[in-house]
């Protein structure tokens, strides 16, 4: 992932903002998908950055397209990020201290 792209999901996070991307890894259903990023952080040893992601549509490799879902996605296959214009209030079932955002590059 550029740093330009970086940068867009941070801002996305601070100003709890959607965004929508292409991800591209293989083996897995590639595409344009969007939704609300909630945290970026490291794992695997810190090898590793991942962004858990609240997606509202696009490509997947679990559920239909349009079905909402979480999403955990390694940040080396996002690109071509775009941030859009409408915010969105952080869900119910968000665990901001979960155990693994304890290297979090940035959360909600």
């Amino acid at each position: 992932m550029t740093e330009q792209n970086l940068q867009t999901i941070i801002k996305a996070i601070q100003e709890k903002k959607s965004i929508s991307f292409e991800y591209n890894k293989p083996n897995k259903v590639n595409g344009i998908r969007t939704g609300n990023p909630y945290v970026i952080y490291w794992k695997d040893d810190e090898t590793k950055r991942y962004l858990d992601l609240h997606q509202e549509s696009g490509v997947s490799d679990s559920v239909s397209e349009d079905e909402v879902h979480w999403v955990t996605l390694e940040t080396v296959y996002i690109s071509n990020v775009k941030l859009k214009e409408n915010t969105f209030s952080p869900i119910v079932d968000y665990k901001r201290y979960a155990p693994k955002y304890m290297i979090a590059n940035i959360k909600i």
